[in-house]
């Protein structure tokens, strides 16, 4: 029974920095790297009070074409604060949203050294807007 519980995935507390897209808000939200995509949207509208369901937030990939990620203190993060799209930013708007049933882990992101990055971009409703 060892060697079946060592096949287990590891679970590690992550934290994902978030940067919502409509008003520029950034914030960090801590998640189990074996948690679903599902439970980080759930996560989202229950500390955020957003009142939409879990399902109609969309969150992408902050990752630029060079596969990087977007930087908290960069021109392109400083721009959508303000309410200006970038070229970068319609770019990684237009990416897939990411799917429910994928483990957080799955994404790529890193569980340290990640200072400064951006790693996911929430688009609430418009009613929500604010």
């Amino acid at each position: 029974m060892e060697f079946i519980s060592n096949l287990r995935p590891r679970r590690t507390m992550v934290r994902l920095k978030c940067l919502q897209v409509n008003n520029g808000r950034d914030f960090a939200i801590e998640i189990n790297n074996t948690d679903y995509v599902q439970t980080l949207k759930e996560l989202l509208v229950q500390q955020m009070e957003y009142t939409v369901h879990p399902d109609d937030l969309k969150l992408i990939l902050a990752k630029n074409d060079d596969d990087n990620w977007l930087q908290q203190n960069s021109g392109v993060v400083e721009a959508l604060k303000r309410g200006v799209a970038t070229n970068v930013v319609k770019k990684v708007l237009a990416k897939p949203q990411m799917i429910g049933s994928y483990e957080i882990r799955a994404l790529g992101v890193p569980t340290e050294g990640s200072r400064g990055n951006i790693h996911v971009l929430v688009v609430v409703p418009p009613k929500e807007w604010g």
